[in-house]
Order: C-alpha cells, then sequence, then structure tokens
C-alpha cells in the first residue's frame, strides 16, 4: 500500500493500460499518504454491551459458525448482504450478522441457521466481529469463518474453511476477488487490495473479509476494538497470532466476490481510510511499517503463481 504505484503499473493486463495503472497506483498511493495526516483516533467506546449479548440465551451448534459484520447504509447493500446469506445458508452453515447500528433498517431470510444481533450504538468492525465470535464461541462452535457484508461466497466457500479448520485448525486466509468486472474492481483484484501479504518470512496478514479461526485462537485473541473503522484491524490481529504461535495458512480455493466501490473517489477513499489506520496500528506495533515495505499481496498478477484463474 505504501509504494502502490510500481506494483499497480507491474500488475497492468497489457501496455496500452500502464499509463492508466500509472495513474491509479499514483492517486492510491497520495491517497493512502494523506491519510496517514489525519490518522484515527482510538475508540475508547465500552464494551458492556458485548458483555450483555455473550451472556444472552444462544442455540447449540458444532462445526463452523459464519460471522457478518454489517454497517447498513441502502437497499443495495442489503441486497448484497442477503445474497451472501443466502449462500451459505445452502450450505448448512450457522451465520450470524451483527448488525453494528446500521442507518438503514434490514432483514434477512428467516431461517433457522440465522441469527441477527443488534447494537445499540456503533463499535465499529472490529467490536462487531468481537461479538459475532463471542456469540459463536457459547454456541458451541469448533471454528468461525469471517467475511464482509459487501461480500459474496461462493458455494463451497463455508465448506471449505470447514475442511481445513478440521483437518489442521488455526487461521486459514481464502482468495478474494472483484464481485464486478469494471475497470476499478479489476484494478483492486489484479493489485492484491484485499489478497493475503507474504514475505520470505511467511504470510504477513490476511483481511478478515475472507479468513476463519479456530476455537483455540479465538478463545485466546479477539479484534482491537480502538479501531473505529475497517483499516488495519485485520493486521494488527494477524501480528498478535503470530506472536502466540499462529501462523496464517492459505486456501485458494475458498473464495468470495468483493463488491468494490467502482469510482475513483471510491478507490482514493479507500486507501485513505487504510491510511488513516496506519499510524494507530504503527504505535501499537513498529515491525508493521517494514513487514509492509518488504511484503508482496499472495495472489494478484504479480504475487503467488501470478495468474488471475
Amino acid at each position: 500500500m505504501i509504494s502502490h504505484c510500481p506494483g499497480a503499473v507491474r500488475s497492468a493486463p497489457c501496455r496500452l493500460l500502464v499509463p492508466l495503472y500509472w495513474l491509479l497506483g499514483l492517486l492510491t498511493g497520495i491517497s493512502f499518504f494523506v491519510g496517514t495526516c489525519f490518522p484515527v483516533k482510538p475508540n475508547h467506546k465500552s464494551r458492556k454491551e458485548l458483555k450483555a449479548i455473550s451472556s444472552s440465551p444462544v442455540p447449540s451448534v458444532s462445526g463452523l459458525v459464519v460471522v457478518i459484520p454489517a454497517f447498513i447504509r441502502s437497499r443495495s447493500e442489503a441486497r448484497v448482504l442477503r445474497s451472501a446469506v443466502e449462500v451459505v445458508l445452502r450450505s448448512k452453515t450457522f451465520v450470524i450478522v451483527v448488525d453494528d447500528y446500521s442507518p438503514f433498517k434490514f432483514s434477512l431470510p428467516s431461517d433457522a441457521n440465522t441469527t441477527i444481533i443488534r447494537h445499540k450504538f456503533n463499535l465499529g468492525p472490529a467490536g462487531a466481529r468481537n461479538t459475532g465470535i463471542m456469540k459463536a464461541l457459547q454456541m458451541g462452535a469448533s471454528s468461525i469463518a469471517l467475511t464482509d457484508s459487501d461480500c459474496v461466497p461462493t458455494p463451497q466457500w463455508a465448506v471449505k474453511h470447514a475442511q481445513l479448520q478440521q483437518e489442521c485448525p488455526g487461521l486459514w486466509a481464502g482468495r478474494t476477488v472483484a464481485k464486478a468486472a469494471d475497470v476499478i474492481s479489476v484494478y483492486h483484484e489484479r493489485t492484491g487490495t484485499l489478497s493475503p501479504f507474504a514475505s520470505e518470512k511467511g504470510v504477513f496478514y490476511a483481511p478478515t473479509c475472507n479468513l476463519s479461526i479456530s476455537r483455540v485462537v479465538a478463545s485466546k485473541l479477539l479484534f482491537d476494538t480502538s479501531f473505529p473503522s475497517p483499516a488495519f484491524e485485520d493486521v494488527t490481529y494477524c501480528c498478535r497470532a503470530r506472536e502466540l504461535g499462529h501462523e496464517v495458512k492459505l486456501c485458494p480455493k475458498a473464495v468470495v466476490k468483493h463488491a468494490f466501490d467502482n469510482s475513483v473517489t471510491g478507490l482514493m477513499k479507500q486507501f485513505w481510510k487504510y491510511g488513516r489506520g496506519f499510524p494507530l496500528a504503527y504505535t501499537k506495533d513498529p515491525s508493521i511499517g517494514d513487514w509492509l515495505s518488504h511484503s508482496y499481496p499472495v495472489w494478484s498478477a504479480r504475487g503467488g503463481d501470478g495468474s488471475l484463474d
């Protein structure tokens, strides 16, 4: 993210698009830098609500549970969330949706394998995930798969994560691709915006839009709720997991499709948010800066096997 321009150019699908990818890479780099000049303020909201939620009655569930934090602002966002839930339910997997005080009221398909937890105030994605994780643990889940409300998993996504967690419990990162085929969405996919990042030392982190964690990991580690927005809370989580001896492993067959904002302003805003979250992450772990400068996106046109199959 910090030096996005050269990588963006190397990811251009053809020479004709090199100037465009130069421009987009430059815009994302500038947006990130400007964002660091306006760092987010740590979230100090109370966790009493989380404790109250975790003590409420729940059904008993074995196996994997999917947790989706949601901050829904429009009818179109509600449709994407509904599609995601419907896909997961087809694999007979229990779904917990945490409504993080959404400004747009939404409903979900009536199903015995679905529950909605509604926050009375906004805690941010880290706090919303913690609510879902604690609820899943209380239900007896052996593992938890995380995705976002702007993602639609492929039909076997939950099944793949469940199989991997059963075979080798820990942290597993799937592959995230663009839901649409417009220029900006393809740019995100080819540059690996939501790809796990790795170096010669191993996988650095994986985005929480496609990550599963075992019960052991979830019992020892929750997300840092001081992050008020979706930026770097996943990075610090994976770094803390590594410190506890839990390495992120990769599963390219666990695929979700992400609905990117396909406007240039949306692209810039996304990297601006990343920039705003970076200073807070750096104060918690200064090694994050070094990791980012020496890592690369695993699944992109310039990382991993270099393919976009």
